[in-house]
């Protein structure tokens, strides 16, 4: 049936050719029948939002320059 506007797709996963308002975007790209292929992504393949981190360091202080050793050093040292 004609649909004004409306074009062909074809579904990235079974290969129909269907009108693209019948037809739905997945998460990973791919163009899909909205009614029998798309897939939901699945709640485990998102990782978790950090909460807020309430605990601080009761004691900091600012990092310090660094030392070097200007002396050599030899195998003997070790």
């Amino acid at each position: 049936m004609y649909k004004a506007g409306d074009y062909f797709v074809i579904c990235d996963r079974c290969g129909f050719k269907r009108y693209a308002s019948e037809c739905k975007k997945e998460w990973n790209g791919s163009v899909v029948c909205a009614d029998t292929c798309y897939e939901e992504k699945h709640p485990h393949s998102i990782p978790p939002k950090p909460l807020h981190e309430k605990q601080k360091v009761p004691i900091h202080r600012p990092e310090q320059a660094d030392t070097f050793i200007t002396t050599p050093i030899t195998a003997d040292d070790l």
